[in-house]
């Protein structure tokens, strides 16, 4: 799938998440791909990578769906970002706190 190209399947408002999505895949670069799946509350997009032990794994993150949450209509404010398989997930306010995160984590790769 080419990263301009977006699937956003039963998302909740991908009026809001598709234009963040399409910057994301922008400001990251080619190795990211749309990995949003059929009934996500979030689309996401994410990045094949090798750990530090040899093994596949991946970057993910899952975009928020609204500007202020609402836990009941799962709607998210923030940026999920979990880098690697077997991390746990954070939160971050804005993108640009996420892309830094990920940037400084791919450093050390």
């Amino acid at each position: 799938m080419n990263t301009t190209e977006t699937r956003d399947f039963e998302v909740h408002n991908p009026d809001f998440s598709a234009p963040l999505k399409l910057q994301l895949l922008e400001t990251l670069g080619s190795d990211w791909c749309d990995s949003s799946y059929h009934h996500d509350a979030l689309p996401s997009i994410s990045k094949d990578i090798r750990s530090s032990d040899g093994f596949s794994d991946s970057i993910q993150i899952w975009i928020p769906n609204a500007e202020k949450p609402d836990e009941d209509k799962g709607l998210i404010d923030s940026f999920m970002v979990q880098l690697g398989e077997t991390q746990d997930i954070e939160a971050f306010s804005t993108m640009s706190e996420a892309v830094d995160a990920i940037n400084a984590f791919e450093k050390n790769l």
